[in-house]
């Protein structure tokens, strides 16, 4: 019987050392047990207790734009953990309810959100969206900062949404899902996820205000990392005016319970700006826009309560 040959060892450059796998720190997942539904109702009447009132709108603002809350002039309710939210673990998020009427309708305003990149579930970073469903909400404003793609983008501008392109959607959202599920329904469709009505209300209210708003789509990637050059030139590509890593989640969740969405974009940064993006420049340039954004959502809801 011939001996078999030796076996011949792995050469070193392909051996992984143990040490390497053990230790490599693993991203933060939110494993925390989605409140029951009876838990959430038990939240929304508290914040309408809060408030007064049952809300009609809910605003949910994105990085550095609290003050948008302080420029509609609402009051501070309660804090994001007093009602059961996921706290924002980045700067420019506050983490505070806010409320009061805003026009003719009675607002509540989030400050700051929870996203997927800091280890949050999809139900954990909509929860804020459906408490103020359950509540009475029937109009979701969403807003966030983004980076400009288009070339007609410029840092300061204001874009509303009319569709987007989400990365992690295309991949399923599997780990964002975890043992918690999806907060909406399966085979949910995304046509009309923004509302064309408020859309168009909001951009001839942008006009009469002295200003343009425009209208584009907008991609979402998972995040943190600011995209790459290549990257950017791939979402141009494919159709997108502008990028961030947010807000689609809680657009999908609203479109599926069947309320109206508006979503802004704040324009941070622009593809062709030749200083690389920071989160530091992101919150001071939205501070910046909190004051015309705050005029733009007073106006525009004065204006949809009288149509």
């Amino acid at each position: 019987m011939q001996a078999r040959p030796a076996r011949r060892s792995m050469p070193a450059w392909l051996v992984q050392p143990k040490l390497r796998t053990a230790t490599r720190p693993m991203p933060p997942t939110d494993l925390t047990p989605p409140p029951s539904q009876a838990a959430l109702a038990a939240s929304a009447e508290k914040l309408c207790s809060l408030l007064g009132q049952r809300p009609r709108v809910a605003l949910v603002l994105g990085s550095g734009l609290s003050k948008v809350a302080a420029n509609l002039g609402l009051e501070d309710l309660a804090s994001y953990s007093d009602l059961g939210l996921p706290v924002p673990g980045v700067a420019g998020h506050a983490g505070v309810i806010a409320g009061g009427n805003a026009g003719p309708w009675a607002l509540l305003a989030f400050a700051g959100r929870a996203h997927l990149y800091e280890g949050h579930t999809l139900e954990a970073s909509t929860r804020a969206v459906r408490l103020a469903l359950t509540a009475g909400a029937r109009i979701v404003i969403l807003t966030n900062a983004a980076g400009g793609l288009a070339e007609h983008l410029s840092v300061g501008d204001i874009m509303a949404l009319r569709d987007h392109l989400s990365l992690p959607g295309l991949c399923g959202y599997a780990s964002a899902a975890n043992a918690s599920g999806y907060p909406w329904p399966f085979f949910v469709s995304q046509d009309q996820v923004y509302a064309s009505d408020l859309r168009l209300a909001a951009v001839s209210t942008a006009s009469d205000l002295g200003f343009v708003l425009h209208e584009g789509v907008y991609a979402m990637v998972w995040g943190p990392l600011f995209e790459s050059p290549a990257e950017r030139r791939l979402l141009r590509l494919l159709g997108a005016d502008a990028v961030g890593m947010s807000t689609v989640p809680e657009a999908v969740a609203a479109h599926a319970a069947g309320a109206s969405v508006l979503a802004l974009s704040v324009i941070t940064n622009v593809a062709a700006s030749p200083e690389p993006p920071t989160h530091a420049d992101v919150t001071r340039i939205t501070s910046i826009a909190s004051e015309r954004l705050a005029s733009l959502i007073r106006a525009l809801l004065l204006r949809v309560a009288s149509d």
